[in-house]
């Protein structure tokens, strides 16, 4: 089709002067929707490529599966991993989702990641249950301690 091709152009244009919401959404009115999540990426914007992937593919497609993957790398490099344990727990990857939570190290992390762990059959399930009972002990040990010190920063 001539507007399919024109369409093509013109959002190729606009993702190049920097107009991505608009490229892409040049792009789904011609129902490319592969090539508007292909744009969203380049620039970046994994949420609102997930967001076309999730509203215009079928589920089991796999580029929602590698889109999902795409968002929790990103969240888990800026350091949002709870969420992104999520995300790779829609994107089909348990062990990916029970490293993150592991890696955040935090007892409740740990005891997310030990039930995981768990309801999955790893063997990492009750040495991570330990590791969150320690971390939590710690945790309300040194909290107290942190509560007992006079606040310094009363001035801000």
């Amino acid at each position: 089709d001539v507007w399919v091709a024109m369409s093509r152009i013109y959002a190729r244009q606009l993702e190049q002067s920097g107009f991505i919401q608009e490229a892409a959404s040049q792009l789904l009115a011609c129902h490319q929707v592969r090539e508007a999540v292909a744009v969203y990426r380049k620039a970046g914007l994994f949420r609102d490529a997930l967001a076309v992937c999730r509203l215009r593919l079928d589920q089991d497609d796999a580029l929602v599966k590698q889109m999902w993957r795409e968002w929790a790398v990103h969240l888990e490099t800026s350091g949002q991993v709870s969420q992104a344990a999520s995300a790779y727990l829609q994107a089909s990857s348990p062990l990916d989702a029970l490293r993150a939570l592991g890696k955040k190290g935090d007892a409740l992390s740990l005891a997310r990641a030990a039930d995981l762990a768990s309801s999955i059959g790893h063997a990492s399930a009750e040495q991570l249950k330990l590791r969150a009972d320690r971390t939590r002990e710690m945790e309300s040990k040194m909290g107290g301690a942190w509560s007992s010190l006079p606040s310094v920063v009363s001035w801000c």
